[in-house]
């Protein structure tokens, strides 16, 4: 089981990850209080669920899971600066990246076979932006 939700989130300064909102979410999720730490490569982790957070442009992203699991939300007009490399490839490499904690550089090395793979086996999921504005 998972639960994806979307927050307005415009403090660039602020933590996401120890927000009221994702305390909240955890909690409802697991059914009892969870603190948010990060791992050394800056993961957000709370013990008995997995989750991952992405935020672009004021909105942020909260997954949580039963199982492992990685997101990530971009602008689809975002310029991505690695020739070949398109918003949905950066996209799904960096959700594949914090899915398997391999860095994001390492995925893009074996596009398409990496994205390909996740989008097979870890039933990747795209949805507008639009309706949640």
């Amino acid at each position: 089981m998972f639960k994806l939700s979307f927050y307005k989130f415009d403090d660039k300064n602020a933590h996401f990850s120890q927000s009221e909102e994702v305390a909240k979410a955890l909690q409802d999720f697991a059914g009892h209080p969870c603190k948010v730490y990060t791992n050394e490569h800056g993961k957000p982790l709370c013990e008995g669920v997995y989750l991952s957070i992405s935020h672009t442009d004021g909105v942020a992203l909260l997954a949580i899971s039963d199982d492992p699991i990685g997101v990530d939300i971009e602008r689809l007009d975002r310029e991505i600066r690695i020739e070949g490399v398109s918003v949905w490839d950066w996209t799904d490499a960096e959700a594949a990246a914090k899915l398997t904690e391999i860095p994001v550089r390492k995925v893009l090395k074996n596009i398409p076979e990496t994205v390909s793979i996740f989008r097979m086996e870890k039933d990747g999921l795209a949805i507008s932006m639009a309706e949640y504005k």
